[in-house]
């Protein structure tokens, strides 16, 4: 390309994430051991994951990070004492919830 004609692009958590070809969630779980067991499904259907074993002091400094780099979350619940007010892409998965489809589609 020549000098001048490249288009800046702002690169924002949806721009990491449509890179991934996917959206941030952040999937809260009964357990770690759920979230690791969701996490292996997630992965099978070519989901970019990571799970948030962290102290309650971290969980949501962490869940923000990595919802910012694009990547599925998958956290205890229990974690997220401060609670979720203001995060998108929340999906409760505890109490029996039934992963939504638009998660392993988007």
């Amino acid at each position: 390309m020549a000098e001048g004609t490249e288009q800046e692009t702002e690169v924002t958590p949806e721009v990491r994430a449509a890179l991934k070809r996917q959206t941030p969630w952040v999937l809260l779980t009964d357990s770690l051991e759920s979230a690791r067991s969701l996490e292996q499904r997630l992965v099978r259907y070519g989901k970019h994951t990571t799970v948030a074993d962290v102290s309650p002091e971290q969980a949501r400094f962490a869940v923000e990070l990595l919802s910012q780099a694009g990547l599925v979350t998958l956290i205890p619940k229990q974690l997220l004492s401060g609670g979720i007010e203001g995060l998108e892409y929340v999906v409760d998965l505890t109490d029996g919830a039934i992963l939504p489809e638009q998660v392993l589609l988007g």
